[in-house]
């Protein structure tokens, strides 16, 4: 079967080389203490983990890694862009125009979103063509593997025509959300191997979604990358 092959993904030797030379960069190493360029963090998902890496006493870490996305979706945009799963809300602070969507409760300590609400199917139907710009890290990802293809198309049909999103999912909480006969039934294996059995499956799943793919990264080496992700995505609705 045909695959999604990988378009503009990561490298961090050339991201390096460009990013520490922004002002961007200048601002993140006068907040942080280490600015890692890693294409993966080895953090489990759970909470707001940029949050956690970026709290502990005395040293603070964050991902410079993820700039590489956001600064080809945001830089230079004076659309509003919504950041779905918003999280921490942290990208707000060096993008301005950046509106965050959280579903954790307002008025608790874990809330930080400029929008209370929660990206189910009733928000897809009413969101439909609504968003010129919005990306969502590793937020939308709490559903069966088998729904992959599903979930980028619910994406797509939020944007406007010509509109562009960033999505990043991780493989294993998708296969882990996954029932063990639907694996049996896509994998011919209960325990399907991330490399050799998902990694070709998503890619079939993907591969005829009409959009202009913008960014194709995926990389399953690391099984789980609770911060960034591990199937990385950006692509423009077609007009």
């Amino acid at each position: 079967m045909a695959e999604l092959q990988n378009i503009n993904e990561y490298n961090e030797i050339d991201w390096y080389n460009k990013f520490t030379k922004s002002a961007l960069y200048a601002k993140l190493v006068k907040e942080y203490d280490v600015l890692w360029f890693d294409k993966h963090s080895s953090m489990a998902s759970s909470g707001t983990p940029r949050q956690a890496f970026a709290d502990p006493d005395p040293k603070t870490f964050f991902s410079a890694t993820i700039f590489y996305y956001l600064e080809a979706l945001i830089d230079g945009s004076t659309e509003v862009v919504y950041d779905i799963g918003c999280g921490w809300n942290i990208f707000k602070k060096y993008y301005p125009n950046i509106i965050g969507i959280g579903a954790e409760t307002p008025g608790t300590p874990t809330y930080y979103a400029d929008i209370h609400d929660y990206v189910d199917k009733i928000y897809v139907d009413g969101h439909q063509e609504f968003f010129d710009c919005f990306f969502s890290i590793n937020a939308l990802h709490f559903r069966p593997i088998g729904e992959i293809k599903q979930i980028v198309l619910e994406c797509v049909s939020m944007l406007k025509p010509g509109g562009t999103a960033f999505i990043t999912f991780n493989s294993q909480i998708l296969v882990s959300r996954e029932n063990e006969q639907n694996k049996i039934k896509l994998f011919n294996n209960a325990s399907p191997g991330a490399q050799a059995s998902v990694d070709p499956f998503i890619r079939q799943q993907l591969y005829d979604i009409d959009v202009e793919w913008n960014i194709v990264d995926i990389d399953l080496s690391v099984p789980a990358d609770g911060v960034d992700g591990n199937i990385r995505l950006m692509f423009t609705r077609k007009h």
